[in-house]
């Protein structure tokens, strides 16, 4: 007897004693009994289904009719108020550019599958091409979608807008995803599902793809649970997504209105005035430098009597005090000299080169 055996044993010893201590019958067992029995005993998912399989084998071997009750498949969409229904959730989810609206796409589809038709993760990654019935009226599974009011909240659409991508993204045919995707061509004012869908989408292998960090499907395998319950909450959460999608519009500049000679004629003038006015600031550098070496030819230090036991390190500081920097900040005069006031380390004057005093000479501390 394996360890499985064993344990489906040990459940429906328990099961017995219970309906023993409870005056029920255990064989046959009615499935208001065996609800009973897994109300008191709570446990497990697992352990749940363990219990019905050892009532449902047991009932076998004894040729009797199983009365469990098939246990309702989980489902992965759960009903809260502080999270978006089905519509809402596809009202905020991007439709066009590429990669984000490839993936909203594909988590639109993956909302009608959780959200309207209540499948499992499982059950939804195993949704294939002949599940779908391409007609007049949509349908998964036997089960119509429904055509909403807006095209931004329908079901239907949501379906039709990820098939006509399917295809392109499965065979990695970039070019016309993107322009599948292009945001100056759409219109979501009109309804997707009322436009004819070409039959590639049915190329792919699996609905639910995969897609990496940028964008792009992984074929071979479909989207895994794991990715299934990040995604769903995260677009179920209220974000005030609105998509601005048709042609771009510029500002109107003076070229509108020109033909392409004007234009042409039009850009070689401005390109004109852009060198001349590059050639006017190198000239304008170009002075500056001159300007430079001037003054710095001016700068003549005159040592007085108290400079004479100074030393060398001495005579280069006072070299290096010497500025440019003329009356009330303005340059000295060509022909003039800034020397040191007698008495004062700190103070040069303006003196001409001829040793004549200067009338505008005065003190300037540096």
């Amino acid at each position: 007897m394996t360890s499985r055996e064993m344990l489906l044993d040990a459940h429906w010893s328990r099961f017995e004693a219970w309906c023993s201590a409870w005056g029920r019958s255990a064989l046959p067992a009615s499935p208001e009994t065996i609800d009973e029995f897994l109300e008191l005993f709570p446990g497990s998912r697992s352990q749940q289904r363990l219990r019905r399989q050892a009532i449902a084998r047991a009932h076998a071997a004894a040729g009797e009719s199983s009365p469990v009750t098939p246990a309702a498949t989980p489902t992965v969409w759960h009903e809260d108020p502080k999270l978006a229904d089905v519509e809402r959730a596809l009202a905020e989810i991007p439709k066009y550019r590429h990669p984000v609206g490839l993936r909203g796409r594909r988590d639109a589809f993956l909302i009608v599958l959780t959200g309207y038709l209540r499948l499992s993760r499982s059950q939804a990654r195993s949704v294939s091409v002949d599940d779908i019935e391409l007609t007049s009226i949509l349908k998964i599974r036997g089960r119509v979608i429904p055509i909403g009011n807006k095209p931004v909240t329908c079901m239907a659409c949501a379906v039709t807008r990820w098939l006509r991508v399917v295809g392109n993204s499965y065979r990695g045919h970039r070019r016309e995803t993107y322009q599948l995707l292009d945001p100056t061509r759409a219109d979501l004012e009109d309804h997707d599902c009322h436009v004819e869908v070409e039959e590639d989408w049915r190329v792919a292998d699996q609905l639910l793809l995969p897609l990496d960090a940028h964008g792009w499907a992984r074929p071979g395998v479909p989207l895994s649970k794991g990715a299934i319950t990040r995604v769903l909450p995260a677009r179920r959460r209220a974000s005030g997504f609105v998509e601005m999608v048709g042609p771009r519009t510029r500002r109107a500049t003076r070229f509108n209105k020109l033909t392409v000679a004007e234009t042409y004629k039009a850009a070689g003038e401005l390109e004109e005035k852009v060198a001349a006015a590059a050639a006017r600031a190198a000239e304008a550098v170009a002075q500056a430098r001159r300007l430079g070496l001037d003054i710095d030819g001016l700068l003549v230090p005159v040592p007085d009597e108290e400079d004479d036991n100074e030393g060398p390190g001495d005579a280069s500081l006072a070299a290096g005090l010497a500025r440019p920097v003329g009356v009330n900040g303005c340059c000295p005069n060509r022909g003039s000299s800034l020397e040191r006031s007698p008495g004062s380390s700190s103070h040069f004057e303006l003196r001409p080169k001829t040793g004549r005093t200067s009338p505008t000479a005065s003190s300037v501390a540096v």
